[in-house]
């Protein structure tokens, strides 16, 4: 299919306490860091570095299902703040960019027990934030993304305590300019004949460029499902059935 799609991106991304990329080099492409965990290959083909270089905090991981996503494995490791401020930097080439954080509260049970403020480049961008009051409950994954304007040649991520730890499972720095293809991705979510919401691991922009296959079919936005961010929704009479095979094609 497209040129630009088969570009996987491959980068050594730093993630942690204080989180400082060693190469000084300025990057003109994705970075895309998996906390807490090891390298990971999501199902787009994307390959995220293992979380390294840090000092101090700690680490987590859990076993349990993940919701609300199409890559659980991002989701079920994290890299936390011990009582002290989370802090990622890295440099890049001056410019905009898009900044996603990928959180699920795989510790905590009710909202309230973990809350922390979110600061790029010294502004405030989030604050009071909560994994599990956003996401709506715990082992569910809710991302949130950051336009970002560099002047300073940098990017500084600080996760700032208010209750508890802050902690962070994924980052992932989108170059300016530069969209990004999802290549055959299976959309999350069970094929049984009753479920009818599939999710995507990232919501299609434009809309318009998501083409969805079921069966070898190319299916219509509006007439068999619609999109609403990154949940597809069938429509009631034509759920994908046991054995029905899914796959998507989208700009993101």
């Amino acid at each position: 299919m497209r040129s630009e799609i088969k570009k996987h991106i491959r980068r050594i991304a730093q993630g942690a306490l204080i989180i400082a990329v060693a190469n000084a080099a300025l990057r003109a492409d994705s970075i895309r860091m998996n906390a807490g965990g090891p390298v990971f290959t999501d199902n787009a083909g994307h390959v995220w570095a293992a979380d390294n270089g840090f000092t101090g905090g700690g680490t987590y991981a859990t076993a349990a299902s993940i919701a609300n996503t199409a890559t659980p494995g991002l989701y079920q490791t994290e890299h936390y703040g011990n009582g002290a401020t989370l802090e990622y930097v890295t440099a890049v080439a001056n410019g905009q960019y898009s900044v996603t954080l990928k959180f699920a509260e795989i510790w905590y049970t009710s909202a309230g027990q973990r809350v922390f403020n979110i600061v790029i480049n010294g502004s405030t961008v989030a604050s009071n934030f909560d994994p599990f009051a956003a996401a709506g409950g715990a082992n569910i994954a809710v991302d949130r993304t950051y336009v970002v304007m560099v002047t300073s040649g940098q990017i500084d991520i600080q996760l700032v305590p208010v209750t508890s730890n802050p902690k962070v499972s994924a980052i992932e720095i989108d170059a300016p300019g530069a969209p990004n293809f999802s290549d055959a991705e299976t959309p999350g979510g069970s094929v049984n004949g009753t479920n009818a919401a599939f999710s995507l691991a990232h919501a299609p922009n434009p809309a318009a460029s998501l083409l969805l296959i079921r069966n070898g079919l190319a299916l219509s936005q509006g007439r068999d499902f619609s999109l609403a961010g990154s949940t597809i929704t069938f429509a009631g009479g034509d759920i994908p059935q046991s054995g029905d095979t899914l796959a998507v094609w989208y700009r993101y």
